[in-house]
C-alpha cells in the first residue's frame, strides 16, 4: 500500500488503553536532582524544566531498573556553541578545528556509564551528530560522578542543525537565531543485559545497542553541561517506560515500517499517557497521536 493511501486511514485510528510508565520528574512541583536550576521552557513559559549551565547532576533511582525498563527525558538541543563568533561566520554544522570539543552530555549509570554527547571532532564531520558509549567492543567507562567521552557515533543529523548565539540576547530569542529543538533520548536496560539508546528524530544507527551481558543494574540519571566548550542543556518529563526502544515506526519490532506496525498505532490512538514505542509512540511522549503518526508515515517502508 502506498504511503499516501496510509494518510487517508487516519480518520479511522482508534483509541486503546496504555501500558506504565512512572514519572520521576516534570519540574513543576521541584528539582529532584542533585542540581541545577528550574526555569520556564525555552518554547513554553508555562512549563517548568531543568537548566544545567555546567558541571553534573545526578538523581539515584530509589530501585534499580528492571529489565526491559528505560529512563526516558526530553532534550533541548539548542545548537549554542559558545566558542562560535558572533556572527555566525561559520558553517552551520560547526566544522572548527580542535580534536575532541564537547557539549552536553547526559544518560543513565549502573555498573558503567551509558549516555549519550554532543561532540565536535572532525573525523565524525564537525558537531553533525552525537557520540554514545554502547560500543562495539564493549564499555570503558565505570560509573562515576563525570564524564565526557565518546566512543561510537551515535549518528546525526543534530536536533539543531544552525546553531543559535546566545550573546546579549536568549535562548527564546538569541542574538543569532538557530533551530533548537526538544526530542526524546531513550536509554533501555534490555533483558540480555545490553543497553539501547534512542532518540525520536533519529532512525537508530547500527551501533545503538551494546553487546549483551555487560549491564547488571542501572541505578542513576545524570546530566552534564559543559559551557567552556559547546553549551548548556535543558530536560524535562524524566520517566521510567517500558516496552524497549523501537526504531521510529517498527512498533512490532521486526525491522521494517509495514502495515503491521500501522495496525498498531491505529489501535492505540489517542492513548493520551504511559505509551510505549511498542504501542506507536514513536517520539516518546508517552502518547500515541498525529506526530507518531507522521514518524510512521515518513519511515514507511523502511528497514533496519
Amino acid at each position: 500500500m502506498r504511503v499516501a493511501a496510509i494518510s487517508l486511514c487516519v480518520v479511522a485510528l482508534a483509541v486503546s488503553g496504555a501500558a506504565a510508565q512512572t514519572m520521576l520528574a516534570d519540574f513543576e512541583s521541584g528539582n529532584p536532582f542533585s542540581g541545577g536550576t528550574v526555569v520556564a521552557d525555552p518554547e513554553n513559559a508555562a512549563n517548568k524544566v531543568l537548566y544545567v549551565a555546567s558541571g553534573t547532576v545526578t538523581l539515584d533511582l530509589a530501585a534499580a531498573l528492571a529489565p526491559g525498563e528505560g529512563i526516558a527525558m526530553r532534550v533541548y538541543d539548542q545548537g549554542l556553541s559558545a566558542l562560535d563568533n558572533a556572527e555566525h561566520t561559520g558553517p552551520a554544522e560547526d566544522s572548527r578545528p580542535g580534536p575532541a570539543v564537547y557539549g552536553w552530555n547526559l544518560g543513565v549509570a549502573g555498573t558503567y556509564t551509558w549516555g549519550v554527547v554532543l561532540l565536535n571532532k572532525s573525523y565524525l564531520g564537525g558537531n553533525a551528530g552525537y557520540g554514545w558509549t554502547g560500543n562495539q567492543y564493549g564499555p570503558d567507562f565505570p560509573m562515576g560522578p563525570t564524564s565526557i567521552w565518546s566512543m561510537d557515533y551515535y549518528g546525526g543529523p543534530r536536533q539543531a542543525d544552525a546553531l543559535s548565539i546566545i550573546g546579549t540576547g536568549t535562548i527564546a530569542n538569541p542574538q543569532v537565531p538557530g533551530d533548537g529543538k526538544w526530542s526524546t533520548w531513550t536509554f533501555t536496560f534490555n533483558p540480555d543485559g545490553s543497553m539501547s539508546a534512542a532518540n525520536d528524530g533519529i532512525p537508530n544507527p547500527a551501533l545503538s545497542s551494546s553487546p549483551a551481558g555487560v549491564e547488571s543494574a542501572i541505578t542513576r540519571i545524570y546530566v552534564a553541561s559543559h559551557t567552556a566548550d559547546m553549551g548548556e542543556v535543558w530536560v524535562d518529563d524524566v520517566r521510567i517506560v517500558t516496552g524497549g526502544t523501537c526504531n521510529p515506526g517498527d512498533a512490532d519490532g521486526d525491522g521494517d515500517v509495514d502495515l503491521d506496525d500501522f495496525v498498531i498505532l491505529k489501535n492505540n490512538f489517542g492513548t493520551a499517557t504511559g505509551a510505549t514505542c511498542a504501542q506507536g509512540d514513536f517520539d516518546g511522549d508517552g502518547d500515541v497521536d498525529l506526530d507518531d503518526f507522521v514518524l510512521l508515515k515518513n519511515n514507511f517502508g523502511a528497514t533496519y
